[in-house]
């Protein structure tokens, strides 16, 4: 996004938890809403964005700051994993395959193969089942 500095983007997301949010303001988004937001917030957000301004909504930004009240002495392995890395977790914990995401991601399975093994080792687990439920024990997905 810093390549492209007269686009501004704004994320509207039904993941309000962190680090997503923290994430994609640090990769150069301009704005972050909650997926059902009402629709005059989604004006108001673009009106600012487009002046200049940055746009949280208030229940990220609650979310947000009350994350970083509660883990300022901490150190989540979460926040070590690059857009990239949290990108391919996210298709991993879905059930997508090496395959699936590198046609997905245009890599090649040999990087996504390696992007694996790098989230096991930053995040201490050994297999996608554990991955699928570190996902889930810090509410990037929900278990159904």
């Amino acid at each position: 996004m810093h390549a492209q500095p007269d686009v501004r983007v704004i994320a509207v997301t039904a993941l309000s938890e962190d680090p997503f949010p923290n994430q994609l303001l640090d990769a150069g988004a301009r704005g972050y809403l909650s997926k059902g937001c009402p629709a005059e917030e989604l004006f108001k957000a673009i009106r600012d964005v487009m002046r200049g301004n940055h746009y949280i909504s208030s229940d990220v930004a609650q979310k947000l700051a009350l994350g970083n009240m509660l883990s300022q002495d901490e150190d989540p392995p979460l926040k070590k994993l690059s857009p990239r890395e949290m990108q391919v977790m996210m298709m991993i914990v879905q059930g997508q395959g090496n395959q699936q995401i590198s046609d997905a991601l245009f890599l090649s399975p040999k990087t996504i193969s390696t992007y694996r093994h790098r989230l096991y080792e930053k995040l201490d687990v050994s297999n996608d089942v554990e991955l699928t439920h570190y996902a889930i024990r810090h509410k990037l997905i929900e278990s159904s």
